[in-house]
């Protein structure tokens, strides 16, 4: 099993331009629950992450929103943490917060 801590700093009060990371960590629970970590992804900085309800192509994805105005898709590849995909938002947008739909029954 695994979790993420993702974090930024601020990297200057005039430009609001913010350095994140993703930290990857393994849950062991066979050896009393310890955390190891795992990777470290470098990104924007990271102002919400979701793990998604279902795999993505068999493996457990992690959505983002960036301070970059996009919300970038990982995926976990042989105890790493992989970038995917990005999407850009829009100019003069920042997400703040997100989540993933429910799947919905076809028409």
């Amino acid at each position: 099993m695994f979790t993420v801590c993702c974090n930024y700093i601020s990297q200057s009060a005039e430009t609001r331009k913010r350095i994140g990371k993703i930290t990857l960590y393994h849950i062991d629970s066979a050896c009393g629950k310890s955390l190891e970590a795992q990777h470290v992804l470098a990104c924007s900085g990271v102002l919400d992450s979701k793990w998604s309800p279902a795999p993505l192509d068999g493996s457990p994805a992690l959505a983002c929103a960036l301070s970059s105005a996009e919300v970038m898709l990982a995926s976990v590849r042989d105890g790493r943490l992989v970038e995917t995909q990005r999407f850009p938002i829009g100019d003069d947008v920042i997400a703040l917060s997100l989540d993933w739909a429910p799947d919905t029954p076809s028409r």
